[in-house]
């Protein structure tokens, strides 16, 4: 179903991003310090929030490679399902359901939000910091999201990236890895 044709039917988003090599670098890096620097979130409550967004967003591919990598961190399978689904029938620990509900909100009616929110989402436990990685959680994922479904990538692809090993890479090895074409200016940033 790929959009771009010289990638064929079934491009993976990494054959996307050889595309927009530039972007792919900045954005992948921007991955890295959004989901994998040690901060208010964890592994598991980052990839739970990452794979609810691409479920809100209706992105099949990121949607199904992010479910299965926070099931990799210990979601339960079949959860992020039932979370898409209906929120608010889901018996989940009221921690994490605030952090959903303001994600759910960021991603569907962002400019609807309101000091309450926020107000909601620290009475539930959470900080300030908590809150600006969720919204750049949020934010990132709706572009992954665009970039995936607007290029035609689909989660029947099965070239695929998922494995053990992604709870121990970074998001810019594994597009190294895949062979993306870096520019030789750019190569620098890789080592950030």
């Amino acid at each position: 179903m790929g959009f771009l044709k010289s990638l064929g039917e079934t491009p993976h988003l990494y054959d996307v991003m050889n595309i927009s090599p530039r972007m792919a670098v900045y954005l992948f890096k921007m991955t890295d310090e959004i989901m994998l620097v040690e901060g208010p979130l964890n592994d598991k409550e980052r990839e739970l929030i990452a794979a609810y967004v691409s479920g809100l967003n209706a992105c099949s591919f990121c949607y199904r490679g992010h479910k299965a990598i926070a099931e990799m961190f210990g979601v339960e399978e079949g959860l992020i399902d039932e979370l898409v689904e209906d929120l608010e029938s889901v018996k989940i620990d009221d921690k994490i359901k605030a952090a959903l509900r303001y994600s759910k909100k960021v991603t569907e009616n962002a400019s609807k939000l309101v000091a309450g929110d926020a107000d909601a989402l620290y009475a539930a436990g959470w900080d300030e910091n908590a809150l600006m990685n969720i919204v750049e959680i949020c934010a990132l994922f709706a572009m992954y999201n665009r970039l995936a479904d607007g290029t035609g990538v689909i989660a029947g692809n099965t070239k695929t990236t998922l494995t053990s090993n992604k709870k121990h890479g970074t998001y810019i090895d594994n597009l190294v890895d895949f062979g993306i074409d870096v520019p030789e200016d750019m190569k620098v940033i890789i080592d950030l």
